[in-house]
This record gives structure tokens, sequence and C-alpha cells, in this order.
């Protein structure tokens, strides 16, 4: 029996009384409802107690669990490795990340860089990085850091080395010419540059250039480049500019098809033909020069695509040659042969920038009608052109800048402002050698940045007082007094003042404290003075350029801290202004103009000292003989010295940043040897000067092969003159001064002064053939022993001289002329001997006796004009004479000049006059 469990007896419990409460009578259950009046007694029921009911014992049923299945393991993100990842120097670099999820998905992705050269990365939250490699010197890498994270954030990170591979640098190894390779080195390019200009730089050859593998740009201007053979290989040029360069033969630039933009300019027809310009059919800029003569060529083979054409120098070009360029939007033409009309103007209507300048002198283009079309022209240059009538002027509204020069001021050539007031935009203005009318309407032109005047027969600038924007001023050659109106353009940056009238007052300078170029130019020799004061508070300064007879308080000029520039040209120099207190200036240049005696500077030393002067120029500081200072100037790149004192360059050799240097007029200066320290020369030009030592000039000439641009002197000196062998200070100080230099080259020296007692010193000009002496009170000054080493010696003269005998001269045997000429006193020859005589010449010298001249037997020339001899008789027995001179000489009896004519038969004898 199964035991019962007490909720089961409970169950019953509560059945039983819910059956009690149901009533219970079982015999009927209709429900009745009692009187209102009647009352009912209610009956309570007797209670009944339940059995006890024993419940059957329940065995329960086993419950199985329900299995239970664990959440599963997420699996972090895999990011594949990556193995030679690189990129060239300032190449954009690109690499997309190989990143999966087997569970899942990737959410997001981060990129980092945790070590290198510092990189801008974009696509940092995609799979994707992007950075442009930086410019570096030589290889390294960096690290790339990617982090991701999965659906269920769950974090993976994977480091990335990206090598980056830097060009190389240029070097004499790679680069063999030395001008190229300072201007590349200069620009601080690699092999990896895509533009390389050089200008002003003695280039040879480009040959190295096939190095630079990216090159797209190439200028090289005003260079020593004869030879571009190798400029074929650059085929992916895109833009080439060579102008002023000694190339004969452009053949190479025909590879170049590629290119978009070419200018280069030729002295020849010969040397224009080698450049076939069918061949380029991309391009859309074209500048073409001619230096000297006028070329020719058929414009028609020309791209009708250029937007930009410049033809300099260029013969037999017709107006209808140019209009099938209907794309033009810039067009320069100067020195035009053909052109009579500017109706191809008519067929561009897309320019906005037109030069024309001097047109061949048999054509006139004085019709503007054909502006009438050019609406949107911003930018016009008339540049001797025939052009009078200006009022088309009006009719072009967009012109932003604007230039009417002509040759020269001609009363005919007239414009008056009226013409141009409709040009609201202008912003350049420039009128050359125009006269201007009603020239204060320029105030109108309230825009304008930049204005320049040249000979306008203007004499007020009040216009000034209305263009209160203006930033560059020129005025030159008018006759202006009063500058003050300056004041009223505050904004004044460049500011060019020349040759106005002598009474202009500059103090208004003080008030232009915006300047940074000031050029102030009197070129009257005898003209005002400058006072530096003016100018000493415009600390902005960076470009100083003043003219005139003097400056005056250079001292005021030391302290600009901006000057980057500095030119003064005085007729002398007191002082020069120190420079330490200019951090900033690169280019000095100092002139004097005037003669030995006007100059007081003696040294550089109050130059100061310089670490950024990179270029300085001096002339006429002829009384500087020691250069020692300028070793203070260390970071010297152009040295130009002319016109000094000096016999000493040595501490040139010092200053081993040296590129450029020029010397000049160095009339005291032999030895240049020490030159040949300069390591970095590009150029070198020191031909006008006579006196270097030939061996220097040859050692130089060695040194320095490599470099094309060099300039060396004709003459030079072969063997210096050792003035040390000379006592007497007189004769030293009269050599010097003529500049005798050279043993070799001294064949004739005439001395003019009665100072000089000892020709000690002399015997060293072995080459010396004729020596006089002017004024000279002593005939003893030749030292026979002396005069003995002379080997060349062959004439002696003496002219106004003192001395009243010869005794005791006795002259080699090299020696066969002989003057003495305008004698102050009377002259005996008595004991005179010079053996080898053939010519000797006593005119205007009083004669005390004629009888030594009876022992001149080999003389073939006797002068003895106006010697007021008597005898004749010495003269027999000299037979050989070919030429005689008596003539006034009063006191000859006639009957023995008779007698000497009958023994020198053979002589051709100018008489006496009183026996003619």
């Amino acid at each position: 029996m199964k035991p019962v469990l007490p909720t089961k007896g409970l169950a019953l419990s509560l059945l039983t009384l819910a059956l009690t409460a149901c009533g219970g009578s079982g015999g009927n259950d209709t429900t009745k409802t009692p009187d209102n009046n009647e009352v009912t007694t209610p009956v309570t029921p007797e209670p009944v107690t339940p059995e006890p009911v024993t419940p059957e014992p329940v065995t329960p049923e086993p419950i199985t669990p329900e299995p239970i299945t664990p959440e599963p393991i997420n699996q972090a993100p895999i990011i594949e490795a990556a193995e030679g990842l690189q990129s060239q120097e300032r190449d954009t670099f690109a690499y997309t990340a190989q990143a999966s999820d087997a569970d899942g998905a990737i959410a997001s992705y981060s990129w980092e860089q945790t070590a290198g050269t510092d990189v801008v990365l974009s696509g940092i939250d995609t799979s994707t990085v992007e950075f442009i490699a930086p410019d570096i010197i030589e290889n390294e890498n960096i690290t790339l850091k990617l982090t991701v994270v999965d659906d269920k954030d769950a974090v993976t990170s994977q480091e990335f080395t990206v090598a980056l591979n830097a060009y190389a640098q240029p070097n004499a190894e790679l680069i063999t010419d030395s001008a190229l390779l300072s201007c590349i080195q200069s620009a601080e390019l690699d092999l990896g540059a895509t533009n390389i200009e050089c200008k002003d730089i003695p280039i040879t050859q480009i040959t190295d250039l096939a190095k630079f593998t990216q090159l797209k740009s190439l200028l090289i201007e005003n260079s020593k480049l004869e030879s571009i053979e190798n400029l074929s290989s650059l085929t992916q040029l895109e833009s080439v500019t060579l102008n002023n360069n000694s190339i004969t033969d452009y053949s190479p630039v025909n590879a170049l098809n590629n290119l978009t933009e070419l200018s280069f300019s030729i002295n020849s027809q010969t040397e224009f033909e080698t450049i076939d310009l069918s061949n380029f059919n991309k391009l859309v800029k074209l500048a073409i020069k001619s230096n000297d003569n006028y070329v020719q060529f058929d414009l028609s083979v020309l791209p009708t695509t250029l937007t930009q054409l410049s033809l300099h120098n260029v013969y037999n070009v017709s107006a209808s040659d140019l209009t099938p360029f209907t794309q033009i939007e810039k067009l320069s033409l100067t020195n035009i042969d053909g052109i009579k009309s500017l109706s191809f103007l008519t067929k561009m209507p897309n320019i906005q920038e037109f030069k024309i300048q001097y047109l061949n002198a048999y054509d006139s283009v004085n019709d503007p009608s054909a502006f009438a079309v050019t609406p949107n022209l911003t930018k016009l240059a008339l540049i001797n052109i025939d052009i009078t009538d200006y009022d088309f002027l009006s009719n072009l509204p967009l012109i932003e800048d604007l230039e009417i020069t002509k040759n020269y001021l001609s009363s005919g050539d007239t414009l008056g402002i009226e013409k141009i007031s409709e040009l609201k935009n202008l912003t350049n203005l420039k009128l050359n050698k125009i006269q201007l009318e009603n020239h204060d309407k320029l105030s109108q032109f309230s825009n304008l940045k930049e204005l320049q005047l040249d000979n306008n027969h203007i004499a007020t600038v009040s216009f000034l007082e209305s263009l209160n924007a203006l930033e560059k001023l020129v005025i030159k050659n008018n006759e202006i007094v009063d500058i003050a109106w300056l004041k009223y353009a505050p904004k004044i940056e460049h500011l060019t003042i020349e040759d106005l009238s002598n009474d202009i007052n500059f103090s208004v300078l003080e008030s232009l404290t915006s300047l940074k170029y000031l050029e102030l130019i009197d070129d009257d020799y005898y003209g005002r003075t400058f006072d530096a004061q003016k100018i000493a508070q415009l600390e902005r300064l960076e470009n100083v350029r003043l003219k005139f007879s003097q400056i005056s308080n250079l001292d005021q000029l030391t302290s600009f801290t901006k000057l980057n520039s500095l030119y003064l040209k005085q007729q002398s120099f007191s002082t020069l202004p120190s420079i330490t207190n200019l951090p900033a200036l690169k280019s000095l240049t100092l002139e004097s103009r005037s003669s030995n005696q006007d100059n007081k500077v003696v040294d550089l030393a109050n130059l100061g000292t310089s670490q950024s002067l990179e270029t300085l120029k001096l002339a006429g500081f002829n009384n500087v003989a020691d250069l020692s200072h300028l070793s203070e100037f260390t970071a010297l790149k152009k040295l130009n010295l002319h016109d000094f004192a000096t016999s000493d360059i040595s501490p040139i050799s010092t200053l081993s940043q040296l590129e450029t240097l020029t010397l000049s007029s160095f009339n005291s200066l032999i030895f240049v040897e020490s030159l040949t320290q300069l390591t970095n020369l590009d150029y070198l030009d020191i031909d006008n000067n006579y006196y270097f030592y030939c061996t220097d000039v040859d050692a130089l000439k060695s040194k320095f092969a490599d470099i094309a641009d060099s300039e060396f002197p004709h003459n030079c000196v072969q063997q210096p003159v050792d003035y040390s062998l000379m006592t007497d200070e007189n004769l030293k100080t009269y050599m010097l001064g003529r500049n005798m230099k050279d043993i070799a080259s001294i064949t004739e020296l005439h001395i003019n002064t009665n100072e000089i007692s000892s020709i000690a010193g002399i015997e060293q000009l072995e080459n010396l053939k004729e020596l006089g002496f002017n004024y000279s009170n002593d005939f003893t000054v030749l030292d026979p022993s002396i005069i003995n080493q002379l080997p060349q010696l062959q004439k002696l003269s003496f002219n106004q001289s003192n001395f009243s005998d010869l005794n005791g001269l006795q002259l080699p045997n090299t020696v066969t002329n002989f003057t003495i000429y305008n004698h102050n006193t009377t002259l005996n020859i008595d004991g005179f001997s010079a053996p080898q005589l053939t010519s000797l010449n006593f005119s205007r010298a009083n004669l005390s006796s004629t009888s030594a001249l009876s022992s001149f037997i080999n003389l073939t020339n006797l002068n003895l004009y106006s010697s007021e001899i008597k005898d004749l008789s010495p003269l027999f027995s000299l037979t050989k004479l070919q030429r005689l001179d008596l003539r006034n000489n009063s006191q000859i009896d006639c009957n023995q000049f008779i007698q000497l004519k009958e023994k020198l038969g053979n002589t051709n004898i100018s008489s006496p006059y009183q026996c003619n």
C-alpha cells in the first residue's frame, strides 16, 4: 500500500467543505425567495468531523535534466604579415592589409605609425593605408601598426615595416660638371628631382642629367653650355628652357616629343635650323629668341593649339601668319619684321596678355582698331610702337597691367590721362618717354599697386595723395622737386627715384616705414650729397641702392637687421660702413669713382665682420694694400675687386667657400699662385690685369682647366723686377708708379726726375735697350759698373739737363746712339769716349768745342742742330757719315763748310742757314 501523502488528505478535506457549503439537501434545487413580511429563522448545521484518511505513499517519477550547450569561444581575427614593403622617397605608398575573422567579421581597422620619420597617414580606419614618402637623405625604415577588431570585440595587431628608398645625393662622381653640380646642390636636389633650374652658372656639359629619371622640367640660362647631345635621352621631359648659352646644335631636342613647353635662344639661322618645330604636337607654350640676327621660319609648322607664343628677332612674319593661332592667351612680339597691322588679334578671342615691341624700322603699326575685339585683355604693353591715338584703351575695361613706352621723348608723343580713365581695374601702370597731359588725373586710379613714370615732363607727384594702395613707385628723369606727397602712400615697399630735380628734399623718406627696396640715383658727377640719416629708421629695408656724389653719415646704415643687399657708389669714401650689425646681409657693393688722392680708405678693417655675407664687390680703393681683413667674411661665395693697390692677395685663398672671383686693374699685383687653393671656384676672371707672373697664370690655367668660364690675362710678367735691389727709393717709386713689373718687357726706361742719384738695380733689366734721363744734374748717374751689365743697351739720352761736361764718361760698346738734347748749360765734351757710336745728337746743346768729335770715326748720323759750334775741321775725318745736321749754327764759316762738303761728298748735309 502506497503511503498517503499529506497533500492528498488536505485535498479531501477541502472537497468536503466545498460540498457542505453547497447546501447538501440533495432533494430540491429550486431556490425560494421569502415574503417580505416572513421572518426566516436561520438553521445552523451540525459540524461534521471528517474521518482521517491515510494517504497512500507515492513514488516520484525520476526527472532527467535537459542538456546545456556551452557558449562558443570567439576566435581572434587574423592579419596576414607582409614582407618587402617599400617606397621611393616622395612617392605615394598604398598598402591593403589582408585581415579575416573565421567566426565573424572585421568590425574596425586602425592604423598608426610606431617608428621612423613621421609621415601623414590617410585611410587609417580602412584596410588600405596611404602616405607620401618624405624627403630623406639616406635609406631608412618606418613601422606601421594595424589593429583590427572583430564583431565580438576581439583585437589583433600586426606591425609592417616599410623600407623608404632615398634617391642618390649628387656628388662629383655622379655629376662631373662642377657648375651643374653646384647648381643642383644649392637647390638641395637629389637624383629624383623633377625640376632643375640653373641661371647665371657656367655649366659646360649636361651629360649626367640622364641620371635624373624623374626630371620633367629643365631650365638652363646664361651658361657656357655648348652641347646638349645627351638631352635626347630624357624623353620624359615636358618643359625645356635653354636661353643665352653657347649651344650651336639643338637637334637633340627633336627627340623630346612629350614637350608641352619650349623656350630657346639662338645666334644664327644655322643654329635655328637644327631644331624641327613640326615635331612638337603637344606644345602649348613656345618662346623663340634670336640674340643677334633675324631668323626666319614657317609658322605653319607650329601646332595651332598654342596658348602662349613669344617671338624675338624673327624675320618675315606677316599678320596672316599669326591668324591660325586662335587659342592664344598670351602673345609677345619683339623686333618682328613684316608685321604691318594688328589684324591677327581679331582671330584671337581668348587673348589676355599682349606685348608688341620694336618692330622693323620699315614697318609701321599705327592702327589700333583690332583692339575693339579683344575685350578680355588684362595685360597690354606697347613699346616703341607708332600708335598715337589711345582712344581704343577705353574699350579694354579689364586691363590690369598697362605699359606704354616710347623710344625717345618727342613733342608729338602725348597721352592724356583721360584716355585711360575707364580702366578701373588698373593695378600696374608704366608710362615711359611719353609726355603726360592732365597727369594730376592719375589720382583716380586708387587701386594702383605699381606705377612707373620716366621722362614725362611732369613736375609734381601730387596725385599720390589718392594712391593709398601703391606698393611700388619708380620715378625717373622728371623735374620733380617736392616728393613730400609720398607720405600719402604708406604702403610703398619699393621706391626708385633717379635723376630728379637737384633741389629735391628727401626728408619724407623717414615716414615710409613699409619700404623694403630703396633706390636713389643721382648721376650728376658734381651733384648733391645724400644724408643716410634720413633712412636710418626704416627698419624693414631689405635692399638699398644709393648713388650720389657723396653719401654722408654712413654709420646710419649699420643697424638694418633685415637688410639683404647694400649698394653704395660715390666719388670717394672717407670711411667704410660697418656691416657687423647687419645679420641678414648677403650682398655688399662699394664703388668709388675718384682718384688716389681723394680716397682716404687705406684698409678694410672698418667693414667689421659678417657670417652671412656671400657677395662682395669693392671698386676704386686704390690706396688699400692689405686684404687680410677679407678673412672675416668666411661665407663669401662671390668676390669682385677692382683697382686695388695691393701686391698680396694671399688672404683671398683662405675664403674656402668662394665660387666666383673677379680681379681687375691690380697694377701692383704680381704673384697670384695662391688662388689655386680655391677648390670650389666655378668662375674666375683675372683678364683685365697686365702684371701677373706668367708662371702663376699658367698654374691657374692648369688648376682651373675644367672651368670653361675663365678669363686670363693676355699679357703677363715673365720675370718680375726685384725692387729690393734698388737702393734709390726715388727710382723705385718712379718705376713702380709706371707699373714696370716685368724684366722681359722693359726695353725702354726714361726717368723724368732729377731726384735720382743712383740707378743701382736696373742691371737686372737684361732687355733694356734705351735709357734716358730728363732734368738730370749729373751725368755720373750713369754708373759704368751698372750700365756695363746691360747687354742690350743701345741708346742713351739726356734731355734738359744741367751738367757742364762729360769728362770721364765712357759708354759700353753696345751703345751706338747717344743724345744730349735741349741742354741748359754750355757743354764740354772733352774726355767723352764711346768708340762704337754710330749716332750722336747734340741738338740744342751749346758745345764749348768740337775737337772731341774727331774720335767718333764710326758715326753715320750726327746732329748738331743749334749747337753753337764754330770749327768744322774735327768733322773732316768722319767719312762714314751719312747724315749731318748743321742748321741754325750762325758762327760756322761758309768757306770751311764748303771744305767739309768736299771731304764728305757722300754725306747728306743740312747746311747752316747762312751757307745755303
